[in-house]
């Protein structure tokens, strides 16, 4: 975290806020998606409300498909990167991994948080959910970017 932090204070001319997107991917070894709705270690910071959004379109479609992530919200009292780029006013969220009915990530920082530990599947539902969210921004930016098709139609259409 300290390293986004000053990652984000080095550069936070360099950005615009509006169009500058951080997704963290934090803790995904073991465990069901999780994306990050609020979190902080005193006070909660919500993450962005778009990102969020997204998140629970990619969740929802997944849902209805084979429930492969089996994704859900998360607000928790620790802080990642998204969080040190949130309060630089930056967009932002964290994609992490929850064994059912865990409150932390599994093996987070113990004995046994070893490279034989992580579960390869949770892996790659980690970089999916990543990359299904990237696609649904990236259209979504798209979308806004695009002009106004209605002003495009010809007279009488």
């Amino acid at each position: 975290m300290e390293g986004m932090r000053a990652f984000a204070r080095s550069h936070r001319k360099a950005f615009d806020p509006a169009t500058t997107f951080v997704l963290a991917i934090d803790s995904v070894g073991a465990g069901d998606i999780r994306w990050v709705a609020s979190e902080g270690l005193t006070v909660p910071f919500e993450m962005d409300g778009r990102l969020q959004e997204l998140c629970d379109a990619v969740a929802l479609a997944d849902r209805e498909g084979e429930d492969r992530y089996r994704a859900e919200p998360l607000r928790h009292g620790y802080a990642s990167d998204a969080l040190a780029a949130r309060v630089h006013g930056w967009r932002a969220t964290t994609i992490t991994c929850r064994e059912p009915g865990a409150s932390g990530p599994a093996n987070h920082h113990a004995r046994t948080d070893l490279p034989e530990a992580i579960d390869p599947v949770a892996l790659d539902r980690a970089q999916d959910f990543a990359l299904d969210l990237i696609r649904a921004l990236d259209r979504d930016l798209a979308r806004a970017a695009a002009p106004d098709r209605t002003e495009l139609a010809p007279a009488g259409a």
